[in-house]
């Protein structure tokens, strides 16, 4: 057998060939442009990723600090010489530190939900109840009343003076 040599104008021939057939040049002039649209998209959701983690440190740290503040703000309530009692606005106990429930004579938590005008004395209970709940101003100062608290094991009634404060 002879083996046939391949004409001079073989590309042209190709080229001719895959015209035919539907192929064109620009095939790989779009494939070009395409994959570098791809890899900008990728870059940019490379970067929104890395923002986005940045943002998700940010927001941990800033969790953190929180927390450590909230404990911070739970211990010196907790652990205040005066008794502190917080209250909603129809006057339902919500929370009440250490020295609150000594005075009391109670835990916390029996005393979640209970009225806090209850723990006192029948005829000084309306000093609670005509308190204002809510001030126009926050700087204004905290109300005194002075009102006698129910001895927790059933003894002549206790002085004490109270300073209430609504806060929003």
């Amino acid at each position: 057998r002879k083996e046939e040599k391949a004409p001079r104008n073989s590309t042209r021939t190709v080229a001719t060939a895959n015209l035919r057939r539907g192929h064109t040049g620009n095939g790989i002039v779009r494939r070009t442009q395409n994959e570098k649209v791809l890899q900008a998209e990728v870059a940019d959701l490379e970067a929104a990723k890395a923002e986005l983690g940045r943002q998700n440190e940010e927001l941990m740290a800033n969790r953190a600090t929180l927390e450590f503040e909230r404990g911070r703000y739970e211990e010196l309530f907790n652990f205040a010489p005066d008794g502190y009692v917080v209250t909603d606005l129809k006057g339902r106990i919500q929370h009440a530190n250490v020295a609150a429930c000594r005075l009391l004579n109670r835990e916390e938590q029996s005393l979640v939900g209970f009225s806090f005008a209850q723990c006192f004395a029948r005829e000084d209970r309306h000093k609670l109840y005509e308190l204002p709940l809510a001030k126009p101003d926050p700087t204004e100062k905290a109300e005194r009343v002075e009102a006698a608290l129910l001895s927790p094991n059933g003894a002549e009634p206790i002085p004490c003076a109270l300073r209430v404060n609504a806060i929003s």
